[in-house]
């Protein structure tokens, strides 16, 4: 639990310096789990 929020908390710093890798992890947690269905 610690660790996925720790995660969560660096991928939010990163996302603010980079809003491509922003757009790209959003695109990614939409795509990966239910494939092109979740779309």
């Amino acid at each position: 639990m610690l660790g996925m929020t720790y995660n969560v908390h660096m991928l939010l710093e990163v996302s603010l310096r980079n809003p491509v890798i922003a757009l790209l992890s959003i695109v990614l947690a939409i795509t990966l789990p239910g494939g092109i269905d979740n779309l």
